[in-house]
């Protein structure tokens, strides 16, 4: 996240499947999803363009079992157009992203309304075709 922001809004979906958005500093949302010494895998959700915000996900993990499995993880992310993968682990972060002007470069920040409006949409229909 840009070094400039002081506070961002991100998105954190636990493993008891319960939602929850943040106003605090970018780097707290990696903190929120780190397991001890072990790095959050990172990962696109939607890409940023020119003009347009994109969504940047973390989750505790995807290969390790260093923490209880996300059942909504998976159900989120693919609504959501992003990566698929068999297991899930841990708590999932979702930020916003944007392309910086100076370089081009993509930066994470906070989401803006609609996505957090979509994120709750899509939150409660996983919830609901889950059975939570």
């Amino acid at each position: 996240m840009s070094e400039t922001d002081t506070h961002a809004t991100y998105a954190l979906v636990g493993t008891t499947g319960r939602l929850v958005f943040r106003l605090e500093e970018p780097k707290q949302m990696l903190d929120e999803v780190t397991v001890g010494n072990a790095a959050p895998h990172q990962f696109t959700i939607v890409s940023a363009s020119i003009g347009g915000p994109g969504m940047h996900g973390c989750i505790t993990s995807i290969t390790r079992p260093i923490a209880p499995p996300n059942p909504l993880a998976a159900a989120m992310l693919a609504a959501l157009g992003g990566p698929v993968h068999d297991q899930w682990l841990g708590i999932l972060g979702i930020c916003g992203s944007t392309i910086a002007n100076a370089t081009g470069a993509t930066e994470l920040c906070g989401l803006i309304p609609a996505q957090q409006r979509l994120i709750r949409s899509i939150h409660a229909a996983a919830r609901a075709h889950s059975g939570w």
